[in-house]
């Protein structure tokens, strides 16, 4: 079903707006079909992970809808969409590191920690620590340069550094949106991490 919503969306990453209540349509569908994959199989690491990337690219989608989208739109229904996705996106993935799969553990802090960011910067940033430490024990290392062409990189070493990226990316735009009213204990804060 999440598989359907493709076609919304060109190469280019550009979102097709006038499609908007499809894709919400759709997303209603794909986490119906989800809540009775669960209910079938509620132990089953993937099921909840695929559940929570749906949840969190519709709610991703949404806010370009928002951002980007036309005028005549209701801005304050969409929110509601946004805040629903976003709010299932973190309990699936939160059931997720219920179970244990040690390999993929990582990615569910990671998305954890992008959807934290839009509400809380500190527990954002602590989620990224811990899904940096479990990619630290499945083995990831750093590259010391990044090849250009037909680099051979080892187990988890993009990932790795996708999540200092995100580290350092969030900061800088907290700073920047929040510049005005940043307080010397809250910058020391995430100056720490």
């Amino acid at each position: 079903m999440a598989d359907s919503m493709i076609p919304y969306f060109s190469k280019d990453c550009r979102v097709f707006y006038s499609y908007t209540n499809e894709v919400l349509f759709l997303g209603a569908t794909a986490c119906r079909c989800f809540n009775e994959a669960i209910r079938l199989k509620n132990n089953k690491f993937k099921v909840w992970a695929e559940y929570g990337k749906c949840a969190y690219d519709i709610a991703s989608y949404i806010s370009r809808v928002k951002r980007f989208g036309p005028e005549n739109l209701n801005r304050e229904e969409m929110k509601q969409h946004r805040k629903r996705f976003y709010e299932q996106a973190r309990v699936c993935f939160e059931s997720a590191n219920n179970i244990v799969d040690a390999d993929k553990i990582w990615l569910n802090y990671y998305y954890l920690g992008k959807i934290a960011e839009r509400s809380n910067i500190l527990q954002a940033l602590r989620y990224y620590e811990l899904s940096d430490l479990h990619l630290a024990l499945t083995g990831a290392t750093y590259p010391c340069r990044l090849g250009y062409y037909n680099s051979y990189y080892t187990r988890y070493e993009i990932e790795a550094l996708e999540v200092h990226y995100r580290i350092h990316s969030s900061v800088l735009k907290y700073i920047r949106r929040n510049s005005d009213k940043l307080s010397p204990k809250t910058l020391s804060q995430i100056m720490a991490f």
